[in-house]
Parts: C-alpha cells; structure tokens; sequence
C-alpha cells in the first residue's frame, strides 16, 4: 500500500467521512425481517447494534492516529474487510446474473445464472437475485411499474414446501395498514415506483390454460400475492382496550381461519351463522372481502360492515380454510372502527388511492433453456388476471401487464426503409397484388434495379400463382424467367423453384446446380466459388422441389449447413454473424429434408434464435424491422406450425407498413414477400373466438331458476371457407363429454363470422364458468389451433326474492268447528341467488279490522329452491271466510329483488259453537299446606272454567290421589251447581287423616262421567304433585334395655 494513501487515511476529516459511509453502508442491510415483520423494540435493538459497531470502529480509528505503520495497514485492511462482511448483497449478487433475452408480447424473458432460492443457508431472505433481475429489467425499461412478477423455467427452493408462490415487499407509502412507511426500490433499480416483487415459481408447476380446473387456483395465487402489498397485517382494540391480533391467521400475514372474510382470497372463510352456537363454512378463497378493498384503497371506511370473528380457544386460527366444516364458538363482531383505533385511518383514503397499477411479467430461463411456447401461456394468464382483478375490485381496479422500453435505449440503426405514402384504408392483399400487376415491365419482368431483377421477378411469380386475377401476368413471369440466363447460384436456384412449382421440366437447371457443388457439400455464389449457407441452401431447396434424392449429394449438402452454424443457434453468411434471411433459408431447407434426416435439434435451435430476433413493434430484423425479414420469419414459423401471437404479431407488422399504393416501399421484391406471408397465414381456415365474443342475455343473473342465453361470434380469418365446424359448450372442470353442455354445427366462410347461441338453466347462485371451443376434435386443417377455445364467467348477483303465492297455502280442512286443529301448508321460494338463514315466517288472519296473530317462526330457505313448511293451528277464532295469511319476511329484515310477492291467503270457515267447556289447569290447583303430613289434614282447591258458549249445571268434580283408572284413590268429589259462559269458580275438599307419605300426584277430573256435551273433552284433567312429610316412629327393642348396676 503506498505512503500516499496512508497518509491521505490519516486525515481526520477523510477518516470521519470514511466512518460515516460506513454506518450509512450499515444502515442500507437491513434485513428483510426488519423492513416487514419486526416492529417496535427489536428493530431498535438491531439499530442499536449498528452503533455499537460503529462507535467501536470509531475508537479503532482514533487508535490508529497514533498506531505503527503495521498497525495502520493492519486496520485498513480490516476496514476494508468489513466493508465486505456488512454488503451481503454485494456477494449474493456478485454470484448471480441476469441478462435480457428480448420482450415477446408483453412478457420480458431473461437468462439467469445462479442460486434463485428463496432463502440462502442461514434463512435470510435470498434479495441479490430479485434485485439483480429488477436492475436488469428496468435497465431496458421505464421506471414505470409498481410491481414485478417473475416466473421461472426451473425449479427452486421455496420459503417453505408448501408454498406455491411469495410476496417480496419493497416499499410501503401506505399509513393505517398495520405495516411500517419503508422505501428499498433504490437497492432494485427504481426510483421510488416499485412498491413489489410477486415469485410465482416454475412455470411447469402451475396451470396456464384457462380450459383446465386447476388455472382458477392460479389466478387465486396471483390475487392473493399480490394482495399481500396491503394484507393482511392490520391489529384491532377489543373490549377490554388491549391490542388485539386475533384478526390474523398463518405467518401473521394472512386472516384468521375464525373471520368470517366472506370467503377472501387470503383466508379467512365465509362463515355462516347457524342460529345454534355453531357456524359453518360456505365459501373459501373467492373474492377480496370488504375488509381486504379498504386496506388497498378501494373502498372507504364507511362500506366495511362489522366482521364476525369466532372465539374457540381450541381451533388453530393458522389453519388454511376449509369450505363445508361446521364448528362451534361464541360470535364477537370487529369493526373497521375498533381496526382504526390501533392503526389509524387509511392514508391515502379511498378518493385520493391509487386505483391503476402497471406490472411486468418477467420470465427467467436457465442458459439456452428458452422454448418460446411458455411466452404465449404466460399471455393467455396475463389477460385472464386483467379481468379476474377488476372483478375482484367491482370494477374499480386496472392492472395494466405491458413493456415500456426506454426510449433512450441506443440501438443500430441497420437499414432505413424507403419512406412511403401513408396507407389510410385498411390493409389488403389485393391491392398489393394490383400494385404488382400495374407494375410489371412490358417484357414481364419487375424491376427496382437491374441487378436483382432476377431475384424480384421469381419472387413475384411464386406469389402471383395463387390469385386468378394476376393469371396472365404470372404467365408472362414464367416466359421471361425461360428467356433469360440465371448466372449466380441465387437466380439459378430461385428460377429452378419457380419452374418446379410451375409444374415444368427442371432437369438442366438441376444439373447445373449439381456441377456446382463443392467438395466440402456446400455451394458458392457461383461455379468453384467457396461455399456459403445461403446458396447451399438455395441449392438444397431447389433439390428437394425438384423431386432429387441422391442421398450422397444431399447428405454432404446437410453436413455442411451443420457444420457452419453458429453457437447461437442461426446461420450468417461465411464467418459472419447470424442474419435472419440465412437462417431463414437453412430452416426451410432443411424442413424439407427432416423426414429422412436428423435434423430437429438443429432446427430448434434456429427457430430460437429466430424467436429472440423479434422487436417491440412485432416485426423481425437484425435491427430494425423490415418487411422482408418479418415476411421470410413469418413464412418459415408457419411452415414450422408455429401459428402463435408471435406469427400474428409479425403478420401485423407487415399489414401495418403497407403503403397508400398498396405496395411495401414501391418494392417488387418486399411487396411479394409480404403478400406470400399474409397468403400462408391466411390461405387455410383460421376459426377463432375471444372472450369478448361471447355474451351472456341477461348478463347477470339475479333471480333463480334464470334462463341464459349465451352468444358467441365464431371467426374464420382464414381465405378458405369451412362446410362444418362444431362449435362445443363446456361449463365448469375441464374439456370432456362430462362437462358438456351442448353443441352445435356451423358453416363459416371465409374471412367471415357466424352467431351460435346456446341457452342453459341456472339454478344456483354460483358463478358459472363457460368454455366454448371451436373444432375441438381437430376436424378442420387450420392455420392456427391456438385461438379455437375461449372462456367467460358468469357471475350471478347476490339477491334475495322470498315468493309465496296464492296456490303455494293450502287448509287441511276449509270448514272446522271452534277448537279444532288445522294444519297450514304453504311452500315458500327464494328465486335469489344467495341461500338465506333464519327467515321469519308469519302465520296471521289477515283482518283490517282485527288482525290475529298465529305464530311467528323462521325458517332457512337455499337459493333457487322451494320449501314446504307446515304450522298446525286450534282454530279458536271463529268466523266465515277467514283470511288465514302466510308471510314470508313480514318485517323486511332482507333486501329483496321484489317485495309484492311475500304473501298468500287461502280462506277457512271456522264455526262458533253451541256448547259449554269445562277445563281445568294444573296451574290452578292449589293445596294447603304444602309440604303437607302423614296423618295430617290438607285442603285442595281447584278453580273450573267455562270457556264455551253456554252454561253448565251439576257439574261434578272428583278428586283422586294418583292417576284414575290406574293407580288413583278418590279422595271425593264436589259439585258445582251452574257455571256461565267465561265463568270461573273455585271448589275445595279437605283431605283428612292422611295416611301415605313422599311424593303423589294430585288429580282432578271435571265432569268424570261426561254427562255434559262439551265443545272438547280434551281440557278436562289436570294434576300436580305434593309432598307428605312421613311421622317420627320411635321404637324400642328388649336387647337396648340395661340395669345400672345389673343386679341390686
């Protein structure tokens, strides 16, 4: 070290700035644990150790003031040594790299190198990967997103075994969530955007297709990771004014299995209140509760109802919802209030929240392990999670998954295309056919120089053959192609091709290309030229249309091509880089050779290089895009049946650069390119339907049982027309016979749609997912297999509608006497879409002028469903035509669809009688005294009603002990002389002399003989008990005689 620098350390200023950074250094490694989980005193006590060693390196520091040079040196490098024990991030990352492969869509894939797991070996979280990717992929993009989601194409370890997914928090500017305010977007690469990383995991691990059952599990897992932003972490003051965490569940971070959280996607379940002290679980996993919108920002504090949280010391709170169980608790009911008591409100409030968040999908690949097919199932999940957020948000929310490179970002300009005139009708291949016609030299020939006028003219002839329209020019192509003489390898090729596709004779010119080839297999640009992978395979594709199989020739010819491609997997021009227009006609060369050869490793590999190769603006080209390399990708993709969006979006590429003269840059040779490109894509059928082509009338379901009709617009973007195609309706699980719902053949032609309709019965207030596919069983030859399948959802509304009318109440009897029983059925309908619990059910004679109450019950009452209830009635209202009434909800404690549907009358004759009543209540039995004694007296008194509608005279009353007929003793009986209509009179008897003891029953019996006709005999008895106390009994026995003394 030299002398200069020890002593520029000894300065006391430099020194002090040295010790600074370092504590500032300190400060920034602060685990993960301490930003997001420990609060309050340990997170002071990690601070504090940080001073500790800083104080520590301080005094250190004055000691090396007045150290030995060897001590001095000593100290700078421990100094420098702990620069780089306290910058764990630094060595983490140091290990790991990641680099851009290219944007494909709107999904960034990169190349990583490294351990991705999610902890390292001592169990801190694993951050230098997540940054190193975040750096990297806002090094190519705008600062502009507020959170990352990474998936990989490789497996690695979890937080935990069971984890399928994880939240990495960065920043949180949000107060009143129960989370601390931190910014760590620095250490990322943003500048105070990127509030979240989301890891999904290995993309093989979880369901991508929306037609399987296991893809709503996905879309679960997203909504819930990224609901962890602001969830679940919030405290409450319970009754006693103690902070309560009752709230939270497994980790502390997600809800409690006891809250009721209306089935939330982050736990919790939706309880049920069963009446009885028990609740069970209807739903789990399926929305955002109100509770869950407040916290993000959605909602405000005043549209959070109470939340019922079950208290059972015995149930874990941790465990994971479970619909259907049933368990037992005392109800308590949190509200947002008792929440904001201990975290304080939401800043900012639901008015001033962000509503709008832009993500990235960001796919990490092991080194040369890209497919490209998990591009597009990364696409179909991104624009089902669009839509599954904004349902979850009723509409409130926008998560915009798109690439914003930067602007700033410098490139090669490569080749500027001619400026054109700009296109104002829509895209059409027609009018590049007619700029073609119009455009042709007298002699047959297209021309844009004359160097390649050969090249252009073959080009042009291959294209014009499939339209009838361009039949003579394409003629007169062929004739001036014959005249002339092709020179280089190029022309000759092309001409060969062009005749073999003409169906004419090709033997010169194949034995010509033949005499050209090189002892190394390859062909030069001309005869004893050095060979090149483009004229090979211009040579090698001529071969093979021409029908020439001498396998010595071809091998040696495919030998070479093998031999000369590059290590990125495409092929350039002698030891030139990779260009797309060589690699382009290897491929097809060789995919005419792939049957006999082995050849598919070699092709993987070009068709990857060629998918890296594709730019934001969809087209293909070593940089920029140009028609001519998107059109020859697009070509070579399509004879590869890779008919996917990256085919699409090169196709759209093309049709966008088409100019107002129907040409592409007034170019013969780029406008037959682009029209043989579009013609491949477009020749064959190409049936397709989207989301956004189906509809439900009506479209939502509010009452029960609901007929739906389900419209979809079926598409054929091919040229081709299609005599039958089966359009299949599937709802709920996956695509088999089971799910089925019906089907239906149509007839599409071509570049033209078709409406099918398809109507189902809903019978649940369940959401309904529909899947309808187009040519399921591949019947139909088609350009594109990857666009024939769409789902939507239907999603009821929650509703209540109680119906009971006039044919659902019927009488056991129409006509019945006074007193008698009966029975009122009546059968009560919830035609809403949610199960309703303990509905109140009114039984009443509806009389303006005297209504009489029967009963009052409830009753639950499942959605979509009828139910049959019965109440038995002793008719003790009298009357003609009386309005016997049932009313469902009578007191509108539910919110129905509509309330003019909640009653019905059915009408009873209930005739008044003649006779007396005699009854008698065990309540009016009285006996004096009670306890009473054995041998002893006691007084029973009874009072007799009469509650008919005449007098009663002698009438008798017997009293027993015990019951009569069976074990009863009379102990006597009483008249009465008459007894009026609602008169009521007392009679007693003494019961002398008693002469039993412990408990007996007490009867009586009125008019004992029935000598006296009755409205009802049925009110005649009553009883009660009454206890006899039993006397002393002394007793005396000779044994307990004794003499004192025993003898005088």
């Amino acid at each position: 070290m030299s002398e200069t620098f020890i002593n520029t350390l000894k300065s006391v200023e430099y020194g002090k700035n040295v010790m600074l950074n370092l504590f500032q250094h300190l400060d920034k490694t602060k685990t993960y644990e301490t930003l997001n989980q420990v609060q309050g005193d340990k997170k002071i006590q990690i601070v504090d150790i940080k001073q500790h060693i800083f104080l520590n390196i301080i005094s250190v520091y004055k000691k090396f003031l007045s150290d030995s040079g060897a001590l001095k040196l000593i100290f700078v490098f421990s100094f420098l040594f702990l620069i780089f024990l306290f910058n764990p991030r630094q060595v983490v990352a140091s290990d790991f790299t990641a680099t851009t492969i290219d944007d494909y869509g709107n999904i960034t894939v990169m190349e990583v190198e490294g351990n991705y797991d999610a902890r390292l070996s001592d169990g801190t979280l694993n951050e230098g990967p997540r940054q190193a990717i975040a750096k990297e992929f806002f090094r190519l993009h705008k600062d502009e997103y507020d959170f990352l989601v990474i998936f990989t194409n490789f497996d690695f370890q979890m937080p935990a075994p069971d984890t399928r997914a994880f939240y990495h928090p960065i920043k949180n500017d949000t107060k009143g969530i129960g989370q601390e305010i931190f910014d760590n977007s620095g250490l990322y690469g943003s500048d105070g955007r990127l509030q979240g990383i989301i890891d999904m995991g290995n993309i093989s691990s979880i369901e991508t297709n929306p037609l399987e059952a296991g893809f709503e599990e996905t879309l679960t897992n997203l909504s819930h990771e990224l609901l962890h932003r602001w969830a679940a972490y919030v405290r409450f003051m319970d009754e006693d004014g103690n902070v309560s965490t009752a709230l939270l569940g497994k980790d502390a971070s997600h809800w409690s299995y006891l809250l009721d959280t209306d089935g939330s996607v982050l736990y919790g379940n939706d309880w049920q209140d069963n009446g009885d002290g028990t609740f069970t679980s209807v739903s789990t996993r399926k929305y955002y509760s109100p509770l869950d919108l407040y916290l993000i920002g959605f909602i405000d504090k005043d549209q959070v109802p109470p939340m019922l949280l079950i208290e059972n010391p015995s149930i874990d709170p941790a465990q994971l919802p479970e619909k259907g169980v049933t368990i037992t608790g005392q109800p308590r009911y949190i509200t947002i209030d008792d929440i904001i008591a201990v975290e304080g409100e939401r800043i900012p409030d639901a008015s001033n929240s962000q509503k709008s968040f832009r993500i990235a999908f960001i796919l990490v690949t092991l080194p040369g392990t890209f497919r490209g097919d998990e591009v597009y199932e990364l696409e179909d999940l991104r624009d089902e999670w669009i839509t599954r957020f904004s349902v979850l948000t009723d509409g409130q929310g926008l998560i915009d998954v798109n690439v914003i490179p930067k602007e700033e970002i410098p490139e090669n300009p490569g080749i500027t295309p001619p400026e054109t005139r700009p296109r104002t009708l829509p895209p059409d291949i027609e009018d590049g056919v007619n700029w073609l016609i119009t455009h042709q030299e007298i002699d047959g020939s297209w021309v844009a120089i004359e160097q390649t006028t050969d090249r252009d003219t073959a080009e042009v002839v291959l294209a014009l053959k499939n339209f009838e329209i361009a039949r003579e020019n394409y003629n007169r192509g062929l004739q001036w192609l014959d005249n002339v003489e092709s020179g280089n390898m190029d022309y000759l090729s092309r001409k060969a091709e062009v005749f073999a596709d003409a169906g004419r004779d090709v033997t010169q010119l194949i034995e010509e290309i033949l005499s050209r080839q090189n002892s190394d297999g390859g062909w030069g640009s001309n005869d004893s030229y050095t060979s090149n992978p483009m004229d090979t395979s211009f040579a090698l594709s001529a071969l093979a249309l021409s029908g020439y199989r001498d396998n010595e020739v071809i091998l040696k010819a495919i030998e070479y091509l093998k031999s000369v491609q590059n290590s990125d997997g495409g092929w350039g021009s002698n030891d030139e880089g990779s260009t797309i227009q060589v690699t382009t006609n290897v491929l097809m060369a060789f995919n005419r050779y792939r049957q006999e050869y082995q050849l598919d490793d070699r092709i993987e590999r070009g068709i990857a290089w060629l998918l890296e190769h594709q730019n934001p603006d969809g087209g293909f080209g070593n940089s920029p895009s140009t028609v001519y390399d998107t059109a020859l990708t697009v070509l070579t993709l399509r004879e590869f049946d890779i008919s996917t969006d990256i085919t699409n979006r090169g196709l759209n590429y093309i049709l966008s650069n088409q100019s107002g003269s129907g040409s592409w840059y007034e170019s013969p040779y780029q406008t037959a390119l682009a029209i043989k490109a579009v013609w491949k894509a477009t020749v064959d059928p190409d049936l397709s339907i989207k989301s956004d082509d189906i509809t439900f009338t009506p479209s939502t379901v509010t009452t029960l049982p609901s007929d739906v009709v389900i419209s979809a617009v079926i598409w054929n973007l091919g040229r081709t027309d299609v005599s039958r195609a089966r359009v299949v309706l599937y709802e709920e699980g996956t695509i088999n016979d089971a799910s089925k719902v019906a089907e239906q053949v149509v007839a599409i032609a071509g570049q033209a749609s078709t409406k099918v309709t398809f109507s189902v019965d809903i019978k649940d207030g369940n959401q309904h997912i529909y899947y309808i596919v187009v040519d399921p069983d591949g019947a139909v030859k088609e350009s594109n297999e990857q666009n024939n399948s769409a789902t939507k959802i239907l999603y009821p509304e929650s509703t209540h509608d109680f119906e009971i009318l006039s044919g659902d109440i019927s009488l056991s009897a129409s006509t019945v006497s006074m007193f008698d029983n009966v029975t009122i059925t009546s059968k009560i309908t919830n035609r809403g879409t949610t199960d309703a619990y303990n509905v109140q059910l009114r039984y009443f004679i509806d009389d303006p002028d005297a209504p009489y109450e029967i009963a009052t019950l409830t009753v639950d009452i499942p959605a979509g469903t009828t139910i049959t209830h019965e109440y038995t009635w002793k008719a003790d209202r009298a009357g003609t035509d009386i309005p016997v009434t049932v009313e469902v909800d009578p007191f509108d404690a539910f919110t129905e669809i509509s309330e003019d549907n909640n009653r019905a009358t059915a009408y009873l004759t209930v005739e008044e009688s003649t006779k007396p009543n005699l009854s008698v209540s065990y309540r009016d039995i009285v006996i004096t005294p009670s306890p009473a004694e054995e041998l002893g007296n006691a007084i029973i008194s009874v009072k007799i009603k009469n509650n008919g509608f005449s007098p009663a005279s002698d009438v008798n009353v017997a009293f027993f002990m015990g019951t009569p007929g069976k074990d009863g003793v009379s102990l006597g009986t009483r008249t009465i002389g008459s007894l009026s209509p609602g008169e009521t009179k007392e009679v007693s008897i003494e019961w002398q002399n008693i002469t039993d003891s412990g408990e007996r029953i007490i009867y009586v019996r009125v008019d004992p003989d029935n000598l006296i006709p009755e409205i009802k005999e049925d009110d005649n008895d009553a009883f009660t008990t009454l206890r006899i106390l039993r006397l002393p009994d002394l007793a005396i026995t000779t044994n307990s005689i004794k003499f004192s003394p025993s003898a005088p």
